[in-house]
């Protein structure tokens, strides 16, 4: 398969393609050729599109649950880095919403960076209020996610 610009319905069928052969490497322990499996499809997907940048973040998380299986991240690692500097999170969309504050904010969060990931949360829950009004379930739950992350960037600059 060459590296060119796929049709939407192309690019879906790619994707559902590598978790099928990827996940049926992994499953069989076949990791290196998973590995392999996983950074060619990856390369596959071309197109500047919301769908593309989507196809890609789907293969490149898929090439991430490769490398963690085979232990190539160490702890301390900000595993999602390469993929934030990629720019792999600007298109993530979920009914309507850019995801890549609420991506950003978990990484963040898990790595203890409280304040930034606290402004990521908060921009998340403006951009759900925007959308879905002010009174709906998933704005309320946005703010109080937000609110939990500031308060623990206020306790973790405090001490």
């Amino acid at each position: 398969m060459s590296t060119r610009d796929m049709t939407a319905p192309e690019a879906r069928e790619l994707v559902e393609e590598a978790k099928t052969v990827v996940g049926g490497l992994m499953r069989s322990q076949k990791q290196r050729v998973a590995r392999e499996s996983a950074e060619m499809y990856a390369s596959l997907v071309r197109g500047e599109d919301k769908f593309h940048h989507q196809a890609r973040l789907a293969l490149h998380v898929l090439w991430l649950a490769v490398l963690r299986k085979q232990h190539r991240y160490a702890d301390t690692e900000r595993p999602l880095e390469f993929l934030v500097d990629a720019g792999y999170f600007d298109y993530a969309l979920v009914d309507g919403i850019n995801m890549s504050d609420h991506y950003l904010a978990d990484m963040l969060e898990a790595h203890g960076e409280f304040e930034k990931a606290a402004g990521h949360r908060e921009a998340f829950a403006a951009q759900a209020q925007q959308r879905f009004g002010a009174e709906s379930e998933r704005t309320r739950m946005s703010a109080l996610r937000a609110e939990a992350t500031r308060a623990r960037a206020d306790a973790a600059t405090r001490s």
